[in-house]
């Protein structure tokens, strides 16, 4: 976390500088306390732990927390690059592989296609060599609710794996 000093007048009448962590994510001051920022409360690890969880609603509850980080109201580029040093493709690629269910499918499918959108060499090198992916994608493709079913296929797009419907 980059720690920026506070200009003189915001000092609250001390001669000192004081340093004020700021958020890479959100742009701003965040406290576990007052914002519920998960970065803030160190707790985007223990989050990625539950990815592991055999009951699916707690994996579903996790993959909604950590794509609090993903949306469009923060810098996606410094979340992607933060969640990257934590391997948190790989544990969503092991959810998705482990849990078929449709809600479940669709935060992992939104998560992935963020990654393989924003997530450099690295993040697309993981979702595309993963053996497994390509068939819950298809299968998801082919089976799977609205949403669904358009996330599968851009990342079946953007992998260029898109099955061939016309053969």
């Amino acid at each position: 976390m980059k720690l920026f000093y506070l200009p003189k007048y915001l000092s609250f009448g001390t001669s000192r500088r004081r340093r004020v962590p700021l958020c890479p994510v959100h742009r701003g001051t965040c406290s576990s306390q007052n914002t519920f920022c998960i970065v803030d409360a160190k707790a985007v690890e223990k989050l990625l732990v539950c990815l592991e969880n055999e009951n699916p609603e707690v994996v579903e509850a996790a993959l909604s927390a950590i794509s609090t980080l993903l949306d469009d109201k923060v810098d996606v580029d410094k979340s992607v690059s933060m969640l990257s040093e934590v391997n948190a493709v790989q544990h969503v690629l092991n959810a998705v592989k482990e849990h078929r269910q449709e809600g479940l499918q669709q935060k992992s499918f939104w998560v992935l296609e963020k990654f393989s959108n924003k997530g450099g060499d690295e993040s697309s090198s993981y979702i595309s060599n993963d053996r497994v992916l390509p068939a819950i994608l298809v299968g998801a493709f082919h089976h799977g609710a609205g949403n669904t079913k358009q996330m599968a296929e851009k990342i079946l797009r953007h992998l260029n794996k898109m099955p061939n419907l016309y053969t």
